[in-house]
C-alpha cells in the first residue's frame, strides 16, 4: 500500500514539474515572438502572435513538439551556438515550411513571405546597435526555448 502512495506522489509531482516546464515554454516562446516583432514589426508577426495564443488556450501541449519539429531539432546546433547568421546565409524556408501541412496556398505564401522579411530583418539588424540588442535577446531566448521544449518532451514521455 504505501508504494501505491508514493508512486501516485511522484506521478502528481512529475505532473506538476510538466506543467512548470510547459508554463516556462509557453511564457518564453510567447517573448520571443515579441522580441521579433520588436526587431521589425509587420502584421503578419502580430496574426502569428494571435494564432500563438489560440494555441496557448486551446491545445498547448502541442506547442513544444511543434517547436522541435520546426525549429529546435533542424536548427539545434545553429540555435545552441547563437549562429543567427546562418539564418541569413541559408534560407531555411524549406525545411520549416516542408514541415507543415498547408490546406491554402496564401498561408503557405505568407509564412515564405515572413520567414523572408525576417531573414532580411536580421541582416539589417547586425548594422544597427539597438536592434542588435534585440538580436542578442533573441539568441537568449531561442536556447532557453529550445531547453524547454526538449524538457518537456523528455518528461511528457
Amino acid at each position: 500500500m504505501p508504494g501505491s502512495v508514493s508512486q501516485l506522489l511522484a506521478k502528481v509531482s512529475n505532473d506538476n514539474f510538466k506543467q512548470k516546464i510547459l508554463g516556462l515554454f509557453i511564457t518564453n516562446y510567447l517573448e520571443l515572438l515579441d522580441l521579433f516583432k520588436e526587431l521589425s514589426y509587420t502584421i503578419d508577426i502580430v496574426t502569428l502572435i494571435n494564432i500563438n495564443h489560440l494555441l496557448k488556450k486551446t491545445n498547448p501541449k502541442v506547442m513544444p513538439h511543434v517547436w522541435k519539429a520546426r525549429f529546435g531539432s533542424p536548427f539545434h546546433q545553429q540555435i545552441h551556438s547563437r549562429n543567427l547568421e546562418y539564418f541569413i546565409e541559408n534560407d531555411c524556408s524549406d525545411t520549416i515550411i516542408n514541415s507543415i501541412e498547408f490546406t491554402n496556398i496564401n498561408i503557405k505564401e505568407t509564412c515564405i513571405q515572413l520567414i523572408e522579411h525576417y531573414r532580411n530583418a536580421i541582416r539589417d539588424g547586425f548594422n544597427d546597435e539597438v536592434k542588435n540588442n534585440v538580436l542578442n535577446k533573441i539568441k537568449d531566448k531561442a536556447i532557453i526555448v529550445t531547453n524547454l521544449a526538449n524538457k518537456y518532451i523528455e518528461i511528457d514521455k
